[in-house]
């Protein structure tokens, strides 16, 4: 017989399980109420407050309020530097912006906007999470009423408390006035990079054409950028735009505004050169203004804000440092027709501050790529890496006594390795194995201390996360194959310079707004990467290079310690070095070209340049090193290094080694000597003698162009670094 409906019973829920149900129950029916009572006044205050704020909250019609303020750049000593983007804007209605247009943008940033009120409960409720325990409100997820109201009424502090307000000015304007009219004066206002402001004045800047004239593939472009206008800008980051472009179709085809064999049959549409306007300025300033903009976005400021709210940017930039920056470059390359592209990048030790950096000749040349920051931009650093691997090395129980086979050529791991012009060296000690840049000692020096531990020791002396050199894991790695930045060189450098202490570096102190209320500040976090003994061990036998290696003749009068470093072919050129109270890092090389000979895009060489047939780490960039540092360490104390610990164990080398040729009887470091015209202006040192500025033509290849792979198909080689 079946049971009736009415009969079934269920099981009960055992009670007590609740933590907090328990809890509750066993309060006093006394507690109970004054706790109930707490939580319904809480709530009533809550309301009272909302209700409060919402009645005092003013929304001024928008054309009545005051244009943006453009933000200022400082030296560290508060003069002035530059501006950011001022406001380029002019207000069109509505009805001139195609409807494909903004099916673009709604679909890129709200894609309900005309069925909510005005408001995002989910991110206003993220950003109150992030506020109570201390992360700042920094996610996203405001609808576009809440971002108009943002950037309209608000100051940008990334607190619960402008999170609230902005959503209380949403809901207002959102019952005040219609969709189309907030969307109108959304899409006048919003900044869209380049220093442009508004549907109108984006359209004329990225396309040349009015807004009404713009097409959907166009919209999307302009749609995409609104998130990140500056990083997202082709001109910048191609592969970023389109796959944001993408994106924004992607959208229009959920929302059902584009069918997918037209959203398919879409190209991605041709944008004009970007051009350095009031913006940032020209020369060499203009690159130190970008990186200045750059860095605040990455610590959460957003474009629109760093252009137009009125903020006061003190840099670390030193006004005096700087302009030795510029003259010690442009003086030494003086054939703008002719010469390479370089870089200067100066950090003091032990706090990270950059007080000079050169990253180019002109922000404000012609084509895209006048706005490469070299001093920001990875290249390979050839040699000047070797002072990772002994770092590592030292820190793993190496002793810099220890002696190793510098006969060249040797083959390790498969690769054969070669010394620059075919130097010979018996068994040598890791002063002189860094002194005269001896490949054929660092290579099996970095096999036997491995991948892992070298990245390890590089990235806690200064090298950000993004160097991984993951496709470099052979033998190549050792003589500086995967790419760095040389503000990244100098920041490691630094590290050395100052005991081992490691410190991220940066260009901005401190941020102030236009009511001059600080909102920001450099954290000045350090840590000790390496211990002082093995730090005092890496500088001794980096002041050996200076003192009697590849870079003799760069001595500025006062102890000093440093790395060059050449890539294959001369197309890279690196000198970094450094006293206790500064480091200091110098790098050049050409752009890619279209052809190098070959037939397919490569990098042109460093070769019959200002007296040198060959360019490398010890010539032009040690040379305008030394021009530079003479003249920023006026009236600065001179300073020693402390003394080598020569910690470690002495023991063999555990990597075995096969010669690939007869080896002749070693021979003390052979360079030919290159006469080198004085400096422009002269500085009462000695005149530079190149450590080399020959190789054989039977040499093998040295390193892969940056954009290659470092290991050949055939007979591989890790003579990576070519000339030291």
């Amino acid at each position: 017989m079946t049971t009736p409906a009415t009969a079934r019973t269920r099981t009960p829920k055992p009670k007590g399980r609740n933590p907090i149900s328990r809890g509750w129950r066993r309060l006093t029916p006394r507690t109970r109420r004054i706790l109930g009572i707490g939580v319904g006044s809480a709530f009533l205050l809550f309301v009272v407050l909302v209700g409060t704020v919402y009645a005092r909250t003013k929304v001024p019609f928008p054309g009545d309020l005051d244009s943006a303020q453009a933000t200022v750049v400082e030296y560290s000593d508060g003069s002035p530097m530059g501006t950011l983007a001022r406001e380029n804007r002019t207000d069109i209605p509505l009805a001139d912006v195609p409807q494909p247009v903004r099916d673009a943008v709604l679909a890129a940033e709200d894609r309900g906007y005309y069925s909510h009120s005005g408001i995002s409960p989910t991110g206003i409720a993220r950003a109150a999470f992030q506020d109570v325990f201390g992360r700042g409100a920094k996610q996203g997820g405001s609808t576009i009423t809440q971002q108009y109201a943002r950037n309209k009424f608000l100051t940008q502090h990334r607190t619960f408390a402008r999170k609230f307000r902005e959503a209380i000015i949403a809901v207002k304007l959102d019952r005040k006035y219609s969709k189309d009219q907030v969307l109108e004066w959304y899409l006048n206002t919003i900044y869209f990079g380049r220093g442009s402001y508004g549907i109108e004045a984006a359209a004329q800047t990225y396309f040349g054409v009015p807004a009404k004239r713009l097409t959907v593939e166009q919209g999307a472009v302009l749609a995409a950028l609104i998130r990140s206008p500056e990083g997202g800008d082709p001109a910048i980051a191609p592969n970023t735009a389109k796959r944001r472009w993408n994106a924004v179709l992607d959208g229009m085809v959920t929302t059902k505004k584009l069918t997918r064999e037209k959203r398919d049959a879409l190209k991605y549409p041709p944008i004009r050169p970007r051009r350095a306007g009031k913006s940032g300025g020209g020369g060499p300033t203009g690159y130190v203004i970008e990186a200045v903009r750059q860095e605040l976005i990455a610590n959460g400021f957003t474009d629109g804000e760093v252009s137009s709210a009125g903020l006061r940017i003190r840099t670390t930039i030193d006004k005096t440092r700087q302009a030795a920056a510029v003259k010690a470059v442009t003086e030494t390359l003086d054939d703008p027709a002719k010469d390479p592209a370089a870089a200067l990048v100066a950090v003091e030790p032990g706090t990270g501050k950059v007080v000079a950096m050169y990253g180019g000749r002109d922000f404000a040349g012609k084509g895209d790529k006048s706005y490469i920051n070299y001093a920001t931009n990875k290249r390979q650093p050839g040699s000047s890496f070797k002072p990772f691997v002994l770092a590592a090395a030292l820190d793993s129980g190496v002793s810099l006594k220890s002696t190793w086979d510098g006969r060249s050529p040797q083959t390790f791991s498969g690769y054969q390795v070669s010394n620059f012009g075919g130097e010979q060296f018996g068994r040598i000690d890791l002063v002189e194995a860094t002194a005269h840049s001896v490949n054929t000692v660092y290579v099996p020096l970095g096999i036997q201390v491995g991948f892992r531990k070298t990245m390890d020791t590089s990235h806690r002396l200064g090298l950000p996360d993004d160097t991984s050199c993951e496709d470099h894991r052979d033998a190549t790695l050792y003589l500086g194959t995967c790419e760095i930045r040389p503000a990244d060189e100098a920041a490691s450098f630094a590290t050395f310079a100052a005991k081992g202490k490691a410190a991220g570096w940066h260009l901005v102190s401190e941020v102030r707004d236009r009511k001059k209320k600080k909102t920001y500040a450099a954290s000045g976090d350090t840590s000790q990467a390496i211990s002082e003994g093995v730090n005092a061990d890496a500088v001794h036998a980096m002041r050996a290079v200076i003192e009697r290696g590849t870079a003799r003749g760069a001595g500025i009068g006062r102890p000093a310690a440093g790395k060059t470093g050449t890539t294959s072919d001369n197309t890279n050129a690196w000198f970094s070095g450094f006293v206790p109270q500064l480091a200091t890092t110098v790098w050049m090389g050409y752009e890619s070209a279209p052809d190098n000979g070959s037939g397919k895009p490569g990098i042109p060489p460093l070769r019959n340049l200002h007296g040198y047939r060959e360019v490398t780490g010890g010539t032009l960039p040690a040379k305008i090193w030394r021009a530079f540092m003479a003249a920023a360490l006026q009236g600065v104390p001179v300073e020693d290094f402390p003394a080598p610990s020569f910690g470690g164990t002495a023991a063999t080398p555990s990597v075995s080694a096969t010669p690939t040729s007869a080896s002749p009887t070693p021979t003390p470091s052979a360079s030919v000597s290159v006469t080198v015209p004085p400096p422009a202006t002269p500085t009462g040192l000695p005149t530079l003698v190149p450590s080399g500025s020959s190789s054989p033509s039977s040499a093998p290849p040295t390193s892969a162009p940056p954009s290659g792979s470092t290991t050949p198909s055939a007979a591989p080689s890790a003579a990576a670094t070519g000339p030291p």
